[in-house]
């Protein structure tokens, strides 16, 4: 039998995958197995952060970094809610991007076809995102 527990501290968590005996049945015998080398960097990060957990007894900030895609997650949502309301590319690039972005463009400005280029890309993004959990969405992983 396999189990997954997810141990979670704000944005921060830990998945760890059980064999054998249920956690609901009570107290598991730890046995921690490394198969292969590939993502081992990934595999000792997590090693790193359950030794982090029973030394604290908390989720360590230092070994669960801030992820550099989620701000454009956000956007990309944020995009995507708009549209979703019936906003046009450039109300949407308004809203992502700022007023100041937007103020004074033509619709022929170069610099306005690139903001609703990047609206276009963020709404791909996020049209994307949508056929995963709202969870993994703004996480960003992509695993199983």
């Amino acid at each position: 039998m396999i189990e997954h527990v997810v141990v979670a501290e704000g944005p921060r968590r830990l998945r760890l995958e059980l064999r054998g005996d249920s956690v609901a049945d009570g107290p598991v015998t730890l046995d921690v197995s490394v198969a292969g080398l590939d993502d081992l960097s990934q595999r000792i990060l997590a090693l790193r952060r359950l030794s982090g957990l029973w030394t604290m007894n908390r989720l360590s900030r230092r070994l669960h970094r801030p992820e550099r895609v989620v701000p454009r997650l956000v956007m990309a949502l944020h995009a995507w809610d708009a549209r979703e309301a019936g906003a046009t590319r450039a109300e949407i690039a308004r809203l992502v991007f700022g007023e100041n972005m937007v103020r004074g463009l033509a619709l022929g400005d170069l610099r306005m076809n690139s903001l609703r280029k990047r609206v276009s890309r963020l709404l791909s993004l996020a049209k994307l995102r949508m056929r995963l959990s709202r969870e993994r969405f703004l996480s960003g992983a992509d695993e199983s």
